[in-house]
C-alpha cells in the first residue's frame, strides 16, 4: 500500500560549491553560496508523463545508506549505487514521514479522503504495526512518538471540516483539541516523560492568526501550549476525549522598550539535558 515504491538514485545534496564574492559585512542581499550547474549535479524525478515529482522531505536510514524521500505521489528509497527507477503505486497520499521506531528506519502516514493510514517500515522496506485513523483523515508534521502513542498536528490548510490543533492516537481512544476557527501553524512539538506516568507534558510551538482587528499586535501570534500526557479528556457531557489540562502563552521575540518584535515563528530546536529542568530551547524568529 504505502511500500516504496523503488530503488533509486539521489544527489540532491551540494558535492561542489562555488563561493559568491560576498562577505558577512557586506553582503548586498547576494546568496553567500552559489550553486551552478557546471559545479554540481542534480537527479530530478518526474512521472511517465513528464511532470516533475515534489520531494518534500528526506529521512536517512540510520541502518545503511540508504535515504527515503517522501512525496504525495509515493514514497521511494534512494540508494547513491543504484540508477534511478521510478514507479508509483501508493493509493494514499503521503502526509507525514519521520525517523523509525522501535529499529525501524521509518515511519509514515498517507491520507485519502475516508481515512488515514499510518505504519513502520521496516528494513525489508515492508509496512508494519499499521493502524487506521479515522479523525482527522488528513495529519501531517511536526508529529512525536511517546511510547506506544502518536502525537500529531493539523495545521492552516487542511480541510476546514478538521479542527487544527494537537491531537493524540494511542490503541484505546484519540484525544484532540477544542475546535477552534483560528489559522493555525504547528511547528514544533516536544515531550518530556517526566518522574512518573503523570508528570510526563507535552509542548506544541505553533503561531496564530490574531483575531482583534482592533488590536494593536500584529497579524501573527507566535505560542506554546502545554498539555499533560496523563490527560484522557473530560466527560461524556463535558469535552470527551478532549484535552482538558492544556495551557497556552504567548512567546515574545524582541525589544520592548525599541518597540522591535518578531512575530514569525520557524523554527525550534532543543539541546536536552538529563535533568529536563536544564533543557535549553532555541527558537528562530523573522519580523513580519
Amino acid at each position: 500500500m504505502m511500500a516504496p515504491g523503488g530503488v533509486h538514485t539521489l544527489l540532491s545534496a551540494v558535492i561542489w560549491t562555488t563561493l559568491s564574492s560576498s562577505t558577512l559585512g557586506i553582503h548586498l542581499y547576494k546568496a553567500r553560496i552559489r550553486v551552478k550547474s557546471e559545479n554540481a549535479e542534480f537527479l530530478s524525478f518526474n512521472t511517465s508523463s513528464g511532470n516533475m515529482i515534489d520531494i518534500q522531505k528526506l529521512i536517512r536510514d540510520p541502518h545503511s545508506v540508504n535515504i527515503y524521500a517522501g512525496s504525495p505521489q509515493g514514497l521511494y528509497m534512494l540508494n547513491p549505487g543504484e540508477h534511478p527507477a521510478l514507479k508509483q503505486d501508493c493509493e494514499y497520499k503521503i502526509t507525514l514521514l519521520k525517523e523509525g521506531r522501535n529499529g525501524n528506519p521509518l515511519f509514515m502516514c498517507g491520507s485519502r479522503r475516508e481515512d488515514t493510514k499510518c505504519c513502520d517500515v521496516s528494513s525489508e522496506n515492508l509496512p508494519v504495526n499499521c493502524f487506521i485513523l479515522y479523525r482527522p483523515t488528513q495529519i501531517g508534521d511536526p508529529a512525536l512518538h511517546v511510547g506506544d502513542s502518536l502525537y500529531y498536528t493539523v495545521s492552516n490548510g487542511s480541510s476546514y471540516q478538521i479542527a487544527k490543533g494537537l491531537y493524540r492516537w494511542s490503541t484505546d481512544a484519540i484525544t484532540w483539541t477544542e475546535s477552534r476557527q483560528t489559522e493555525q501553524r504547528y511547528v514544533k512539538i516536544l515531550a518530556n516523560d517526566g518522574n512518573d506516568s503523570l508528570d510526563g507534558k507535552v509542548y506544541t510551538f505553533f503561531i496564530e492568526q490574531n483575531q482583534d482587528p482592533d488590536s494593536d499586535m500584529t497579524l501573527l501570534i507566535p505560542r506554546v501550549s502545554q498539555s499533560c500526557m496523563a490527560d484522557r479528556g473530560g466527560s461524556k457531557s463535558v469535552l470527551q476525549y478532549r484535552w482538558t489540562s492544556m495551557l497556552t502563552a504567548r512567546l515574545f521575540c524582541g525589544d520592548e522598550k525599541k518597540r522591535i518584535s518578531y512575530t514569525e515563528l520557524l523554527d525550534v530546536a532543543v539541546l536536552e539535558d538529563v535533568d529536563w529542568k536544564n533543557t535549553t530551547v532555541y527558537a528562530l524568529f523573522k519580523n513580519t
